[in-house]
């Protein structure tokens, strides 16, 4: 049997962030729709970015090939971050985990390409 102080409530990533920047995510989410919203969290330190744009994600691709993933990274956060705690961006802790995080915001659209 389990004792009920045993139990932990788990949230969604979403009720974390409509808890931690309330109305504002409203507005933000409203401002940017129909695209979503990110959000990363680093051990209860949270940022909300915008959606890419071409010209952030041209910029991170040159980045990525010439300096790398950690500037590449720290750069496209700070382009679109909302809102949120510093240290994911800028505490090194925090970021190397940020940065992991980032790649699945990076995913595009899936699509095809061939030669005929």
């Amino acid at each position: 049997m389990t004792d009920a102080r045993e139990i932990i409530e788990v949230k969604s990533l979403e009720e974390m962030a409509l808890e931690k920047f309330g109305e504002q995510l409203k507005k933000w989410k409203a401002q940017y729709e129909p695209k979503p919203l990110s959000v990363i969290e680093v051990e209860g330190k949270m940022i909300v970015l915008k959606p890419m744009t071409p010209a952030v994600m041209s910029q991170y691709s040159m980045l990525m090939a010439g300096e790398g993933m950690a500037e590449a990274t720290r750069y496209a956060l700070n382009e679109l971050t909302l809102g949120g705690d510093a240290e994911v961006i800028d505490d090194d802790d925090y970021f190397m985990a940020a940065m992991m995080q980032f790649a699945t915001v990076v995913e595009i659209k899936k699509g095809r390409a061939s030669k005929l």
